[in-house]
């Protein structure tokens, strides 16, 4: 009886040794992917706490983790606004508030969720497709870079948490396009975005 239990444990132990060498595995690839974006430490940050290890093989993978975190720091975002515009006071501010809402609900929401439809589409899955990579970067991009008005509008102030949470949707939207971009050329000399 002894011995069928010490050899249950060692099997448990060995079980244990296994998934942790492979969570060390993934850990050091994620890095190595993220590396070759605009913000390793961002990139690691959204990557690493998904618990779909099958999808941080790949570019298309990772594209689909980072633009999931991107729409949901989106929706946290729409929903400050909301909250903001119901206790503002200025009319300014007010107006520049509504404006970033519209933009966040329409263009920001609409291209990353697009871009996650298109990534469910098998026709573009394969990022070394030219139809693919310019119909994500279109989707995907639009949503971050639609994210930089609410930034620039001239009613927020340097220090405005509105003003943070918009550039982080931005990074990591960018991020996501940085993705497409590797998993377009899919080489090791392909154009890296660290200096950013």
């Amino acid at each position: 009886m002894a011995s069928n239990k010490n050899t249950i444990f060692f099997a448990f132990v060995a079980l244990l040794l296994v998934c942790f060498v492979k969570s060390e595995g993934d850990q050091v690839q994620v890095r190595k992917m993220c590396e070759k974006t605009r913000n390793t430490n961002l990139c690691v940050g959204v990557i690493q706490p998904d618990s779909r290890s099958e999808l941080k093989t790949n570019y298309t993978g990772l594209v689909k983790i980072v633009t999931n975190a991107a729409l949901t720091n989106a929706t946290n975002v729409i929903t400050y606004i909301k909250d903001r515009m119901s206790h503002e006071k200025n009319e300014t501010t007010s107006r520049g508030l509504d404006m970033c809402l519209h933009d966040y609900e329409i263009d920001v929401i609409d291209g990353f969720t697009n871009g996650l439809d298109l990534l469910n589409d098998t026709r573009y899955q394969d990022l070394k497709t030219n139809e693919a990579y310019e119909m994500l970067q279109r989707q995907i991009g639009e949503g971050a870079m639609t994210a930089l008005n609410c930034v620039e509008g001239p009613f927020l102030r340097l220090d405005d948490p509105l003003r943070n949470a918009t550039k982080m949707v931005w990074t990591i939207g960018m991020i996501a396009s940085d993705f497409i971009s590797l998993g377009h050329c899919n080489k090791s000399n392909c154009f890296t975005r660290n200096n950013y």
